[in-house]
């Protein structure tokens, strides 16, 4: 390895946290979506060119906050994260959310039907929180978790699934700079 090839790797390394590395990225759109064919075309179509899809989607983003392009992670992480709600695989809550309501959301997620999970009322405290919530779910969910994407906002950005997809979705975003991890931890 040449002097210069040290500084080639830092940069390399710093667009996969960035959310540069498109392969991973696929892989965490498969791997989210259930191998959803529609969500992974369209996530297709942003990764290819995330300053055109912006253009096209001008309405999307700025419901998001985000009212002129900026770099392609905030991009395909918003597009990615309305895919997924669209088809009920997350969902966003507000971070002073009501447990009627979080149970009525978390009970209609994908990963919560699918894993024939049950979620009754009095295992939730009326003053607790998500996080508090998230991890009393764990508690009586035997190798499912209740787990989030991280939008660095007050909300919740939810989703349920098993251990062992968990830790490969936590590995892929690490390596794409899209924090994701048990929703009681954030």
């Amino acid at each position: 390895m040449g002097f210069l090839d040290k500084f080639k790797k830092k940069t390399e390394d710093k667009k996969t946290r960035q959310g540069g590395n498109k392969e991973l990225l696929t892989e965490l759109v498969r791997i989210l979506s259930d191998n959803n064919s529609e969500i992974k075309n369209e996530m297709e179509r942003c990764l290819s060119d995330a300053k055109s899809y912006y253009d096209t989607h001008t309405d999307l983003f700025s419901e998001w906050g985000l009212a002129e392009y900026s770099d392609g992670r905030e991009i395909y992480l918003i597009t990615l994260v309305d895919l997924l709600e669209k088809a009920n695989i997350v969902c966003i809550r507000d971070y002073k959310d009501e447990k009627e309501d979080f149970i009525y959301f978390v009970q209609n997620l994908t990963g919560y039907k699918n894993g024939n999970l049950s979620l009754e009322e009095d295992w939730l405290q009326e003053d607790g929180d998500i996080t508090v919530w998230a991890e009393v779910l764990g508690q009586h969910w035997d190798g499912y978790e209740l787990a989030a994407i991280d939008m660095d906002s007050d909300s919740y950005v939810l989703f349920v699934c098993d251990a062992n997809t968990l830790a490969e979705l936590m590995r892929l975003g690490e390596n794409t700079g899209i924090h994701i991890d048990l929703a009681k931890n954030m």
